[in-house]
């Protein structure tokens, strides 16, 4: 009996029963990417002895295989979706366990072959994410009934976010009250237990059919006809990718500053990473209540001034005017709330710019584009930002780090203007894209838009669905 026909027998008043391992799924793999691709990967990398440039250059491997992840859609019609996802999913796994047994061991920082094996596993991971998690998103929407689609998106959010904030304050006390190495041992162990988790909730799903193949020529003409001729998408996408070449860098080098020069402890550094989480909550709360009446484009300018604002206090920061943990706080939680006002500015705006039967196409093609391009900014600026003057390798130019925030708050304060020019055109297709636990990771979402199947992302049949 398929996952489609047994949604159908299960009863009214719980309709999302069936799919349950569905949400289960979310949860567990929040602990692993929250650990494994998030701060604690950072700072498991300056502890092994890394440069700016190598953190910078880890951090960018979740965006820079992007295209894969888009083109490893054109293998589900071979593989189909549950097989592929689980194969990539078991795969990815296996690459924790060198990073264990190097946390075990608690390697000189000098040596280089730890290191090493750590930059090799990270790509590893994110590499088989990519192509497994081609197939997540159309898989998950093709065996879930129409009606259950809002709701079970929504649940997603809930349980992703519960997970992230929980596996957070874990870390930061696993910081707090055990040597780092120590620590960092059993958050990796942690991160394993809940990619194995997550993989058993993933076989408790039925599969769906396999869908028709992709047309490759097809999705190349489609487009040349947006990119090849100015157009509102070509625009906005400049717009877009010159925001990225600034903002996703701040993250994994906000941690590595106040690490390394500002000897702020691992566990308030978690602590502090936590507080963003509080930031994207609020923000996105206050956000779902006021975009449909105030528009994308009131919600893209206040992004751009949260970021200008958390530019100017960085630079206070570097200055020596500002310090303290209460500010730390407050630039943490304005991180979060910029980049997730950005990020549902972006997914409800992108419609705007597209014929509704081309959508899916655009919205992964963009997806790549931007992701590309945000995952070269963080290696050329960790590699102005490279200093390794510090006892053990490590350090940061702080010069380069000033004209970075610089750069930034100047991006922002440009673009405002530039962005209060875009047309938002009323079409019945413009629909916002469906949200669910991409909101909670606004500076990696976008790398999760990258299906290339129809309706993937549609959230207009999530609400027919639900009224």
């Amino acid at each position: 009996m398929s996952t489609r026909q047994q949604g159908k027998q299960s009863s009214l008043e719980d309709p999302l029963k069936p799919f349950r391992p569905g949400l289960s799924f979310g949860f567990f793999n929040a602990i692993t990417w929250q650990i494994a691709l998030g701060t604690p990967m950072v700072l498991f990398a300056e502890r092994l002895g890394a440069s700016t440039f190598i953190v910078g250059l880890v951090y960018s491997f979740v965006f820079l295989l992007t295209p894969i992840q888009m083109l490893s859609a054109f293998l589900i019609p071979k593989f189909g979706y549950k097989p592929l996802m689980l194969a990539c999913w078991a795969l990815r796994s296996l690459f924790l366990f060198p990073l264990i047994w190097i946390a075990w061991r608690e390697p000189d920082p000098m040596l280089s072959w730890p290191l090493l094996v750590f930059v090799i596993c990270i790509f590893a991971f994110c590499f088989f994410r990519a192509i497994g998690g081609s197939a997540q998103v159309p898989w998950f929407y093709a065996i879930l009934p129409e009606k259950s689609r809002g709701r079970f998106f929504a649940s997603d959010q809930i349980f992703s976010s519960i997970s992230s904030i929980a596996t957070l304050c874990l870390c930061a006390f696993l910081f707090n009250y055990l040597d780092l190495f120590r620590a960092l041992f059993w958050e990796f162990l942690l991160a394993f237990g809940g990619s194995v988790l997550s993989l058993i909730c993933l076989a408790s799903l039925g599969d769906a059919p396999k869908p028709k193949p992709q047309s490759v020529s097809q999705t190349g003409k489609i487009a040349k006809s947006y990119l090849a001729k100015p157009s509102n998408y070509r625009y906005y996408l400049g717009v877009h990718l010159l925001l990225a070449c600034c903002s996703t860098s701040l993250p994994p080098f906000a941690t590595y500053f106040l690490k390394v020069v500002q000897n702020v402890s691992p566990s308030q550094i978690l602590s502090l990473v936590a507080l963003q989480s509080i930031g994207v909550i609020i923000s996105a709360t206050l956000v779902k209540r006021t975009i449909d009446s105030v528009g994308p484009r009131s919600i893209f300018i206040l992004a751009l001034i949260l970021i200008a604002v958390l530019a100017c206090m960085w630079s206070g920061i570097l200055q020596g005017y500002l310090g303290g943990f209460a500010i730390y706080a407050i630039c943490y939680i304005l991180m979060g709330a910029g980049a997730c006002l950005w990020f549902t500015a972006n997914i409800n705006y992108m419609p705007h710019l597209m014929q509704a039967k081309e959508r899916h196409i655009m919205l992964a093609i963009n997806a790549s584009i931007v992701s590309v391009v945000s995952g070269l900014a963080p290696v050329l600026w960790g590699f102005l930002l490279k200093d390794q003057s510090g006892p053990t390798g490590t350090g940061m130019n702080l010069a380069w780090f000033r004209v970075y925030f610089v750069s930034l708050f100047t991006v922002s304060i440009c673009l405002i203007p530039i962005i209060a020019r875009i047309r938002v055109t009323e079409l019945d297709h413009a629909r916002p894209f469906r949200l669910a636990a991409e909101l909670w990771r606004p500076f990696r979402a976008i790398t999760l838009f990258t299906s290339n199947y129809p309706d993937a992302y549609d959230s207009s049949k999530d609400e027919e669905g639900e009224s």
